[in-house]
């Protein structure tokens, strides 16, 4: 089966198998259908890596398994083997392999997947079955292992930003924040590989493992969802939006330089085919992280405006900035910049209205709350500077 030229998967599916009988026979006298030490060097030989991450995932082989789908995905040249063949052949790239590696830790461990219905139809056997408790099937690889995500994590999240966000955010039981946003803010990602290809290639995954705003996305979605409490985490998230933002600002200059000389090269050779656009900001919603900036500062309780407003520089995000001010009590720098710089009438106004609320709320002795969302156009609605996005409302 191993040494058929073409492959349909008879392999896998017999490998996996044999690798799942063999784990659920652990604790018996059967023998396994699949003993590792007689097939992984046939495996490895015809290029079958597919099949091995399958045989060492079943005899527990974790950090080997992903290892190999590490070096399958990001270095295949390291591989002591044949070519990747069969299944293997589609995993050879960073985007596929890193996928493959984030859904191997999101599935259940093979000690812990769900066992087969009893039997017995009798009676008894069903009411025994009923009182055990649910198994525990929910409870994923990298729940229950998360020095394995930590150790791989990083190269997943370099080689796919999508792929890591989607492992950290679907791990159960839930890591800690700490414990992802450190996966997320590691800037030796892509150092897992150990070839010197991989060591001279071009910064840019390793620049989106580093990305604030790709750390601000897993945030947002953490707190959503309850995994990151807001009380402690939202000021932390706001200053990662307000730095991801600045990112998108900075860029915006040199996207825009960059799409007029695409035009221009278009307009030369009109019969030639379209360049694409070049990208710009993370990988996942570049307009997102200013947007809850904005809506963070406007009605968090757990915001600190003085350490917000003290890392933004002169002249930029100057929605965020008169926000900030405001919520100081500095209404009338707010006001100017709201009216005079940015040229946002609407924010101003707001700005406004929101002083004179907060002013008879407390003369007629009103319970402090947070912030009302203050409305707006945003930088970006004129055509001016910005992170090209409208305000949160």
């Amino acid at each position: 089966m191993i040494a058929a030229p073409d492959d349909s998967g008879a392999a896998l599916r017999f490998v996996s198998s044999s690798a799942s009988s063999s784990s659920s026979s652990a604790g018996s006298s059967a023998p396994p259908r699949c003993r590792l030490s007689d097939v992984a060097p046939k495996l490895s030989a015809k290029g079958r890596y597919a099949e091995l991450v399958a045989l060492l995932r079943g005899a527990g082989r974790h950090e080997a398994a992903l290892d190999l789908l590490r070096r399958l995905s990001t270095d295949p040249e390291s591989l002591e083997g044949a070519r990747p063949a069969g299944a293997a052949a589609d995993l050879a790239g960073a985007v596929t392999g890193a996928w493959a590696a984030a859904r191997y830790l999101l599935r259940p461990a093979p000690s812990e997947a769900p066992p087969s219905p009893p039997r017995s139809s009798s009676s008894s056997a069903t009411a025994a079955a009923a009182a055990r408790p649910p198994p525990p099937s929910s409870r994923s690889l990298g729940g229950s292992r998360p020095d394995l995500v930590h150790e791989h994590g990083r190269w997943i999240v370099a080689a796919d930003a999508d792929a890591g966000l989607d492992l950290l955010l679907g791990l159960e039981p839930p890591p800690p924040p700490e414990a992802e946003l450190a996966v997320l803010r590691s800037r030796g990602a892509a150092s897992c590989s150990s070839s010197s290809s991989a060591k001279e290639a071009a910064p840019g995954p390793e620049a989106a493992a580093a990305s604030p705003g790709l750390a601000a996305t897993y945030l947002t979605a953490a707190v959503e969802r309850g995994i990151a409490p807001a009380a402690r985490w939202e000021g932390e998230l706001a200053g990662l939006c307000l730095r991801a933002a600045l990112e998108e600002e900075a860029a915006l200059p040199a996207a825009a330089a960059a799409a007029a000389a695409t035009k221009g090269k278009e307009e030369e050779n009109s019969s030639s085919l379209p360049l694409p656009p070049p990208p710009v900001g993370p990988a996942r919603g570049a307009e997102i992280p200013y947007a809850r900036l904005l809506s963070l500062i406007d009605s968090s309780p757990h915001v600190d405006p003085g350490r917000l407003l003290a890392l933004l520089p002169a002249g930029a995000l100057l929605a965020a900035r008169a926000r900030l001010l405001s919520r100081l009590g500095r209404v009338g720098e707010a006001l100017r910049v709201a009216a005079a710089e940015l040229r946002d009438d609407e924010l101003a106004e707001a700005i406004a209205a929101r002083v004179c609320e907060e002013r008879q709320r407390r003369g007629g002795g009103g319970a402090a709350r947070a912030p009302a969302a203050l409305g707006g156009r945003g930088e970006n609605s004129s055509g001016g500077g910005g992170a090209g996005v409208a305000s949160a409302s």
